[in-house]
């Protein structure tokens, strides 16, 4: 049980930091989009 739990936090975890590192990813896309279009 406690090594489940530990995986389900680890799981945790990681989907939170993947979430975050998309949101940045989608961020500086939408940057480098609006300095493609602006030129």
């Amino acid at each position: 049980m406690v090594v489940c739990r530990t995986y389900l936090r680890t799981l945790l975890k990681y989907t939170q930091t993947s979430t975050i590192v998309e949101e940045e990813l989608l961020k500086y896309n939408m940057i480098m989009h609006r300095t493609y279009s602006a030129q």
